[in-house]
């Protein structure tokens, strides 16, 4: 950038700026509002490099794979590839299915958030509700053990890992822990990590 404060863009992405406009809008305030978000963290951009296995614990793999033309056991390719399919087989854009994700992400969160305090004594449908979740959950992180795109600390699945990726509260996933008799589980509970796979 030049002390004008001028900068040079690709003719393509000009034009997606241009189409992007909203009404009474100028490319500086569309630019500076983009630039700004990214910076604040509300952009992440897709990861085209790294390879996932998606659909893990779908009941629906069978079809996912032959509508994505699939021929191997499991569905991997990487998170832009992942959504540009979404994109190309719903017909949304990509930017909509970014954008409505995270909107559905974060209503998710809250009202699951809202709920995980009082689980504990609900009815048994409730708790079987949570109980699903957590062994999907549970299941989901010893795949992801399992092909390398987690890595405990300890080489142990913490009780932790699994409570955040079926966003259910640590008491919560103790109990089911019990019940489904993980006691692998409850004897890392006490020295259990942090982890930041509730997405992956």
């Amino acid at each position: 950038m030049s002390k004008t404060g001028t900068v040079r863009l690709a003719y393509e992405l000009l034009e997606r700026i241009d189409a992007a406009l909203g009404e009474g809008q100028s490319r500086p305030d569309l630019i500076t509002k983009a630039v700004e978000a990214y910076l604040a963290g509300a952009c992440v951009p897709l990861d085209d490099q790294h390879n996932q296995h998606w659909f893990r614990s779908s009941k629906k793999l069978d079809q996912v794979k032959e509508a994505l033309e699939i021929t191997e056991d499991k569905v991997e390719m990487t998170e832009a590839a992942l959504v540009n399919k979404a994109a190309e087989i719903s017909g949304l854009s990509v930017e909509q299915i970014t954008v409505e994700g995270r909107q559905y992400r974060a209503q998710d969160a809250i009202t699951r958030s809202l709920s995980t305090e009082n689980r504990e004594g609900h009815t048994q449908g409730i708790v079987g509700a949570a109980d699903e979740r957590l062994d999907e959950a549970y299941e989901a992180v010893k795949g992801m053990v399992k092909d390398g795109t987690y890595k405990p600390k300890d080489g142990r699945i913490s009780l932790t890992a699994i409570s955040q990726r079926a966003m259910a509260n640590y008491n919560s996933a103790k109990s089911w822990a019990e019940r489904r008799g993980h006691t692998e589980l409850l004897s890392s509970s006490s020295s259990a990590e942090p982890t930041d796979i509730a997405d992956a």
